[in-house]
């Protein structure tokens, strides 16, 4: 009799797993843009001389930076060069060793490579969000680059970024979720 109980409470914990839904609330962002964030994040506003700066911070020691402004970072990389393999033992012997191989990239399609950023530590996705044109930024490897979004001239024509660093996956998706909630007040 007790096994046929079994089945019964997998599926009930199943049930409960699928239907929980993390409390949120709706912050308002320099009366211009909403965005859902979830309970556990304090919004905190920060003194800015020309632009409106705060910041998203919970007690595990995750925290969002975020601005409006006309100078917003928009969270780009700076574009490495990429040179043919084949050029690649002459310019270490000309460096002697001492080129920044972090800095600099080999391989048989330089061109292609550096156009498509393929040394790049984070992936770029455009998207509309409720009606919103945002870059999307993530890093290829969880846990190391940004995870971001940023939006270039609001109505106001200010620009805007919503950004961490180095999250793990679980903030990752919820920072992606979180992305997801924002609109023009």
């Amino acid at each position: 009799m007790q096994n046929n109980k079994l089945p019964f409470l997998i599926l009930f914990w199943i049930f409960l797993g699928c239907t929980y839904k993390e409390r949120k609330r709706t912050i308002i962002i320099d009366n211009i843009l909403t965005i859902d964030i979830p309970n556990e994040f304090a919004f905190k506003k920060q003194d800015g001389i020309d632009s409106y700066i705060f910041s998203l911070e919970n007690k595990d020691g995750i925290s969002f930076h975020g601005d409006i402004s006309l100078y917003s970072n928009d969270l780009s990389e700076p574009i490495f060069p990429v040179f043919k393999n084949s050029l690649k033992d002459s310019i270490l012997n000309r460096s002697k060793y001492t080129l920044d191989t972090t800095l600099y990239h080999f391989s048989e399609t330089p061109e292609k490579d550096m156009e498509e950023r393929i040394f790049s530590k984070q992936f770029y996705i455009y998207d509309t969000i409720n009606g919103i044109i945002v870059k999307i930024i993530q890093p290829k490897i969880i846990g190391d680059g940004f995870t971001g979004l940023y939006i270039h001239e609001l109505r106001n024509d200010e620009n805007f970024v919503l950004y961490a660093k180095n999250l793990d996956s679980i903030n990752h998706i919820k920072a992606l979720q979180m992305f997801k909630t924002i609109k023009y007040k």
